[in-house]
């Protein structure tokens, strides 16, 4: 069956993601940091990526954990049932808790199908809310495909431009916004095609300026390159002021202005 998998706190997200996908299974976290980064570190801090549209938090990949409290004892919730009404569900007192009350040391986390199809675009943006439209827009018309939508900025695009040269900017960084749109599925629908007739309803209506599908696989890494080396070419630039904002979408333009 396989629909989920123990692990130590301290394996690495992508050793689980590769185990999964030997058993045509799915981990569906998805961070830069991911051959760097624990299941444990994960599950303390209950770390998003770029596929919580779909998925969700890690609060919600997580059936059961194994946790070692301030006096020594250990939690042993290793459960591997989906359903349980029984009261209180102890384990997400210590999802995103960072260790304050207990030091998490394995988990049972859920696996999904392997993705068969995706499709994957860019889209250059006037204005944060033209981005609003457009999500607004997918998830009228493909919300049980959309996994990912990420935003970036002429400024972002400049950063990894200075400190990855190599890396092919999208459009030129023409333009002001940008968004990365990934559909995926368990099924094998044809997503290219339904992500073009959203994107090109999006164009007629105003909502975009412009858009590029990539054709091939190289094309595809590259683009989410410019996304995920980010966060590196803010530190090779520099100190910079990060925060983790939880914030209604409909009111990110105005938080951000």
């Amino acid at each position: 069956d396989k629909t989920c998998m123990i692990v130590q706190a301290g394996c690495k997200l992508s050793k689980i993601k590769d185990c999964a996908e030997k058993y045509n299974r799915y981990f569906p976290i998805e961070l830069a940091s991911k051959d760097n980064c624990t299941i444990g570190g994960n599950i303390s801090t209950n770390a998003g990526g770029t596929s919580v549209l779909k998925y969700g938090m890690t609060r919600d990949l997580i059936l059961g954990l194994e946790v070692v409290m301030p006096n020594g004892e250990v939690y042993s919730g290793l459960k591997e049932i989906k359903k349980d009404n029984r009261a209180y569900d102890l384990k997400h007192l210590f999802i995103g808790a960072e260790g304050t009350i207990g030091i998490v040391t394995a988990a049972t986390i859920k696996l999904f199908p392997k993705i068969r199809s995706k499709a994957v675009v860019i889209v250059a943006l006037e204005s944060l809310n033209k981005a609003v439209e457009l999500l607004n827009e997918l998830k009228s018309n493909a919300m049980e495909y959309l996994s990912s939508f990420e935003l970036n900025s002429n400024l972002g695009f400049a950063l990894i431009k200075k400190h990855f040269p190599n890396i092919k900017i999208p459009f030129d960084n023409a333009y002001s916004w940008y968004v990365i749109i990934e559909l995926t599925t368990q099924s094998k629908n044809n997503l290219k095609l339904e992500l073009s007739k959203i994107i090109k309803k999006s164009l007629r209506k105003r909502i975009i300026l412009n858009f590029f599908q990539p054709e091939n696989k190289l094309q595809t890494e590259n683009l989410w390159k410019t996304r995920k080396l980010l966060n590196k070419a803010q530190k090779l630039d520099g100190p910079s002021i990060k925060h983790d904002i939880s914030i209604p979408v409909s009111i990110i333009p105005n938080f951000i202005k």
